[in-house]
């Protein structure tokens, strides 16, 4: 049952991220906006410290290094398609 909690709450939280994104675009630039979100989300991050991260070996440092940037460009490009079409 915890799986289809987590899942809905993971739903919900996305569709907020996306209505922010949304209104944020009329006055911030995607750049910023995008900046925000990846504040926002390792601060996040930050706050699971205690419960035991471990460090990562070079290789999936590497990976994990790439998909963060990629993910950024994703971001950026999605904000942008926000500003200039409407959302279905």
């Amino acid at each position: 049952m915890i799986g289809y909690i987590i899942g809905l709450g993971a739903a919900f939280l996305s569709a907020l991220a996306l209505i922010m994104v949304r209104s944020l675009n009329k006055t911030e630039s995607p750049g910023s906006i995008a900046l925000y979100f990846v504040l926002a989300s390792m601060i996040g991050g930050l706050a699971t410290l205690p419960w035991g991260w471990i460090m990562p070996d070079m290789s999936s440092l590497a990976w994990l290094i790439l998909t963060g940037l990629f993910g950024g460009f994703a971001h950026i490009t999605m904000t942008l398609a926000f500003r200039y079409a409407e959302a279905s």
